[in-house]
């Protein structure tokens, strides 16, 4: 007989193995409490495939810590569906690392809801690579702050299509 997932202490859980982590669903994960999820380590995190971290509800997904976000691979971030992404909350996207937002493709950030576009810390924008910039939608370019703006490099800023340039003169 088996039990489920969510039965275990948070001493047990983080007592799994990688090799038990990587076989877990994502539905079994789900079905954990917020203290549960807090309990999984950076390892075991890092263990999880993309097809794990696709299936989290946004439960789930709000209850990691910023030093669980943290930890997830640059690898696992740039294989996460767009819709993953949205359902990280403005603290979780304020955590992402600035080697993890550089990671992301042009279509994931486009994915960003206007809450976590905006949520993007200043030296993460200067971060961004001239082909993110150049690929963000003019509704995306309109949801960046002003600070937000004003953090775009020279090279950011000659990326841009006059299209996009005449979106952030109107924000």
């Amino acid at each position: 007989m088996s039990y489920p997932l969510s039965i275990l202490t948070t001493s047990q859980i983080q007592d799994l193995t990688t090799a038990i982590i990587r076989v877990v669903t994502s539905s079994e994960i789900n079905s954990l409490s917020s203290d549960q999820i807090q309990a999984f380590t950076s390892t075991q995190l890092q263990a999880l495939t993309s097809l794990q971290l696709a299936g989290f509800n946004s439960t789930t997904l709000q209850s990691l810590s910023t030093t669980q976000v943290q930890a997830l691979k640059t690898t696992q971030v740039s294989q996460l569906t767009t819709l993953v992404l949205s359902r990280l909350s403005t603290t979780e996207v304020q955590a992402l690392t600035t080697d993890q937002i550089q990671s992301l493709t042009s279509t994931q950030l486009r994915g960003f809801t206007s809450t976590n576009l905006q949520a993007i810390e200043t030296t993460d924008i200067q971060a961004l690579k001239t082909t993110q910039v150049s690929l963000l939608s003019n509704s995306n370019l309109t949801y960046l702050t002003t600070d937000q703006i004003q953090a775009l490099t020279t090279d950011q800023i000659k990326a841009l299509t006059s299209t996009q340039l005449r979106g952030l003169s109107s924000t």
